[in-house]
């Protein structure tokens, strides 16, 4: 989280919450009162797995969304995306696909009054400083997720360094997952797996 005036803000990822929300065991008010009585000041959305409609929610969707936030007193911090390039059947998305989407996601994440989009690697850093008038012109922050097995020494992250030197911005940056940091799984992981599980 982010600090206001010295208090320290605690932020919860709805992520965690996507298996009950996609089985409709809960519905999206309930993710957010639990996020609140979990003392979650901030959140974070993957938009995929819990905007419905997206990546074009409907207006009423997002006047609901800011509504309940608002209700449950959850400030919208990171809208997370990714970028589909398997959406056609035999093709990739190109550059120019993957540039017009973001800026998409971006508007969205702006309506939707987030602070921060996080995306992922296959936003080139290219495309990234393409994209990078539109960020500032939306005065967002557009961060790219540092996921395992990727670390601070993938030869694509020395690029997004080069690219964050060279821009002297704080619109663009990286958002860390601690599988980053990770030199395989879990323990308590492994031993549940039972040991004939590839035969």
């Amino acid at each position: 989280g982010r600090s206001r005036m010295g208090t320290i803000k605690h932020s919860i990822t709805l992520y965690g919450f996507g298996m009950k929300y996609v089985q409709g065991k809960c519905s999206f008010e309930d993710v957010l009162r639990t996020a609140k009585e979990m003392g979650g000041d901030d959140i974070e959305i993957v938009a995929p797995q819990m905007v419905p409609g997206h990546p074009n929610p409907t207006d009423e969707w997002i006047s609901y969304f800011k509504d309940t936030a608002a209700k449950y007193e959850l400030d919208p911090v990171c809208y997370s995306v990714y970028i589909d390039s398997g959406k056609h059947k035999g093709r990739f998305l190109n550059e120019n696909e993957r540039f017009a989407e973001t800026i998409n996601e971006m508007e969205v994440a702006k309506k939707l009054g987030f602070k921060y989009v996080r995306s992922q690697d296959a936003l080139l850093p290219a495309t990234m400083e393409k994209l990078l008038p539109y960020v500032e012109e939306l005065g967002l922050h557009l961060a790219i997720e540092m996921h395992g097995p990727w670390s601070p020494s993938t030869p694509v992250f020395e690029e997004y360094y080069e690219l964050f030197e060279k821009k002297h911005t704080d619109a663009l940056g990286v958002v860390l997952d601690f599988s980053a940091f990770a030199s395989g799984a879990p323990e308590i992981v492994l031993n549940n797996i039972p040991d004939d599980c590839c035969r």
